[in-house]
């Protein structure tokens, strides 16, 4: 199960949530001589992944597991835009992170096309 199959968090906000993962692989990918950014995008994952074993054994409500997904994607992002801004290439990371998001999302690109080719 993911994020979508709650229900709960409105259309606009999956998608916010779904592009955060974009920019979050692109600011990766960019910035692969430090590892702050690639530890935060994990410690998203694992995060994330302990907030859904806590929405399947019921603990937590779904909006609840929706808010502690958002909470956790916008403190990665606070780190990953920290470290962009520092290295002066917001512009490029965010117009990348956008156009991986709008190609996958929006036009339906195969995944492995986008991070490959």
């Amino acid at each position: 199960r993911t994020i979508r199959d709650f229900g709960v968090a409105p259309r606009w906000s999956r998608y916010l949530m779904s592009s955060t993962q974009f920019h979050a692989t692109v600011h990766c990918l960019l910035t692969s001589d430090r590892l702050s950014v690639q530890i935060a995008a994990l410690t998203v994952v694992q995060l994330a992944a302990f907030g859904m074993t806590l929405r399947r054994k019921r603990i937590i409500s779904p909006m609840e597991g929706v808010f502690l997904y958002s909470l956790v994607l916008g403190m990665g992002m606070l780190v990953i835009i920290d470290d962009i801004l520092r290295r002066s290439f917001f512009h490029l990371a965010i117009c990348l992170g956008n156009a991986t998001a709008v190609l996958r999302m929006n036009l339906g690109m195969n995944k492995y096309f986008i991070w490959g080719g």
